[in-house]
């Protein structure tokens, strides 16, 4: 069994279903299962009674709501992970509050998906890369071309002082986080088998384009990169 829990969300063909580990959300295909309904997602139905449904994100904590988060479901498909889908809200939020409107166009979310997905691979996205970047504070989105044709995705939320960095490799998708002081900022690896420090160097260069120290913490192993 994948997930277990009850709906308590809906919003056209997505679901909030929360479970005993957090919430997730799931797209169903033709029929949709309605506030107050169990649900169970398993890889083989046993019966015919069945729903179908694609995961788009499983969370340990609250999501925010489906109707704010509707538009880039709209657009992007599904997101990495939550962290994603609450960065996301909140950088669009904090774009409306910015400009002084109630919500944003559908054109901005289409741009913002082509971003999402493709990076900085133009003039145009690289200009709107720079116009998030203005208007969107105190979070930053930075969506970066990649050999894997997966950008990085770079997100940093200077509100809360914590941030997350993921991307693909080889079709396994990795994710960093931790959190940004006065100090600089401390990047939290868990400890893998494997680990590639070329990697982790490159990573490391291009963090130190915006802040003055960057500490590496693998495990409970903590390295100050200087």
């Amino acid at each position: 069994m994948l997930l277990e829990g009850v709906v308590i969300e809906r919003y056209g063909q997505v679901v909030k279903v929360r479970t005993n580990k957090g919430e997730a959300l799931l797209r169903f295909r033709k029929k949709a299962p309605v506030e107050g309904e169990h649900v169970r997602l398993v890889d083989k139905p046993s019966n015919s009674n069945f729903f179908v449904a694609e995961m788009l994100v499983d969370s340990k904590g609250p999501l925010p709501s489906l109707k704010k988060l509707d538009p880039f479901l709209q657009t992007i498909g599904k997101f990495r992970d939550a962290f994603e889908a609450h960065f996301c809200v909140a950088i669009a939020d904090s774009i409306c509050e910015r400009l002084q409107k109630g919500e944003l166009s559908k054109n901005f979310y289409l741009t913002f998906a082509e971003y999402y997905k493709t990076g900085e691979v133009n003039t145009r996205m690289i200009d709107f890369g720079l116009w998030l970047f203005t208007v969107g504070y105190p979070y930053e989105f930075k969506s970066l071309p990649d050999e894997n044709n997966e950008p990085l995705h770079i997100m940093i939320d200077r509100k809360y002082k914590k941030f997350e960095i993921n991307f693909f490799k080889n079709g396994v998708y990795y994710t960093f986080n931790g959190a940004i002081s006065t100090q600089g900022l401390t990047l939290k690896v868990k400890p893998v088998t494997n680990l590639d420090f070329d990697l982790l160097e490159r990573l490391r260069q291009n963090l130190l384009r915006r802040f003055s120290a960057v500490f590496v913490k693998v495990g409970e192993i903590d390295e100050l990169f200087a």
